[in-house]
């Protein structure tokens, strides 16, 4: 027993020799518990609230522009809060997993925005996908929903048998 304690204890002259193990990536090692504890006061660290502190700051500045049309902060975040509230009202709630799948446009980053505001996943579906391979990725998430663009309407509903039952 007196030989295990003695195997535990350290020296002064072993901490010195060891010190410059010790003291080695520590200014690195402080300045992540900064910011841990930086972010437990400032918990709102997520896309939809700094999305709608720059919406705030910046209504009129353009927060999007794709193939000629452009939104402001202040219409973007209109948008994605009407997209939201309606998601709401279908039932998805924080913690959903919802599929997501269109085509690269404004809508797809509204409907992004729109899931974080509620808490829920949003999970980016690869648009080639079809068949099994589409049908495998939608099982894989076990999604409450899908929300898809209706250019990828007909290879969802190819693969009906995996998509969730309807509320």
């Amino acid at each position: 027993m007196t030989q295990i304690a003695n195997q535990r204890a350290l020296s002064a002259r072993d901490l010195i020799v060891r010190s410059p193990e010790l003291f080695r990536g520590l200014p690195k090692k402080l300045r992540g518990l900064y910011r841990v504890a930086q972010q437990r006061k400032n918990p709102v660290n997520n896309l939809a609230s700094c999305f709608e502190l720059v919406a705030s700051k910046f209504p009129d500045n353009i927060a999007v522009m794709f193939e000629g049309q452009s939104l402001s902060y202040s219409d973007f975040n209109r948008k994605a809060n009407q997209i939201a509230h309606y998601l709401e009202g279908t039932g998805t709630v924080k913690g959903d997993t919802i599929v997501v799948m269109m085509e690269n446009r404004v809508e797809l980053l509204l409907c992004v925005v729109a899931l974080a505001k509620l808490g829920a996943i949003a999970a980016l579906i690869n648009t080639s996908q079809r068949g099994n391979v589409l049908e495998h990725s939608i099982r894989l998430v076990s999604p409450k929903r899908i929300i898809v663009g209706e250019e990828l309407f007909d290879a969802c509903m190819a693969v009906e048998s995996a998509l969730p039952d309807g509320d």
